[in-house]
């Protein structure tokens, strides 16, 4: 499946994540949440990711 979503990533992996060149396959886990009380937009908090062989 593929789908394209807006996410945010903080923590020590955030900077990892941030240097994996673009179109990286990886699997990520989290949770689907609203962006913020006032929004209903969904955002993907990944939680921790794993990157994949191609």
């Amino acid at each position: 499946m593929e789908c394209e979503f807006a996410f945010v990533l903080i923590g020590p992996q955030a900077p990892l994540f941030a240097a994996l060149p673009m179109g990286s396959p990886v699997v990520c886990a989290g949770f689907v949440a609203s962006r913020s009380r006032k929004s209903s937009v969904p955002v993907l908090h990944i939680t921790r990711f794993e990157v994949k062989e191609n």
